[in-house]
């Protein structure tokens, strides 16, 4: 499989190894999902001959990306071969069944209606650590206002508030 190596995917899974189906990625289609239970992501990959199904052990990621290329490549059969900057790594895959969530579910529908309005995570996540927050409720009235930050914990501190720009989408 190879997926685009600026996708850090591993960063979304479960850090909480009593959720066994949540700890690693799962390959599932011609889709790589990822997900904690609070967040979830899905990145489209090229499969190759031979890719199964199954949990990608987060740690493949992590040395796939250590190349030159543009791309991540692990092989995902019976084990995970990983190709590093050093040669090919062989990591042994999970043989344990894993149930992992139904994320198609989950999934908002591809018709909806409404405004879509892009937002920088980096300046979202700087004004909720200015406000002393991790939580944050944000605000939206239409595309064309200002989007309004306060945070949504017993950390924030009343009468506080933030002012994000939307980013314009092309």
């Amino acid at each position: 499989m190879k997926i685009n190596k600026n996708c850090k995917i591993e960063l979304v899974a479960s850090k909480d190894k009593t959720r066994l189906a949540l700890i690693n990625p799962y390959l599932q289609g011609s889709k790589l999902i990822a997900t904690d239970g609070h967040k979830l992501v899905a990145i489209p990959v090229e499969r190759e001959e031979g890719d199964s199904d199954g949990p990608i052990d987060c740690l493949a990621f992590k040395l796939a990306r250590k190349t030159s290329s543009e791309f991540s490549k692990i092989s995902a059969n019976g084990c995970l071969k990983v190709q590093t900057k050093d040669g090919e790594i062989t990591m042994q895959r999970s043989s344990k069944e894993i149930n992992f969530p139904q994320w198609q579910k989950i999934l908002p529908n591809t018709d909806r209606r409404g405004i879509k309005i892009g937002l920088n995570a980096e300046y979202l996540y700087q004004m909720a650590e200015a406000l002393g927050t991790k939580k944050v409720t944000i605000e939206i009235l239409d595309a064309d206002s200002p989007i309004i930050v306060k945070g949504a914990n017993e950390n924030y501190i009343e009468g506080s508030i933030g002012v994000l720009m939307p980013v314009r989408i092309n």
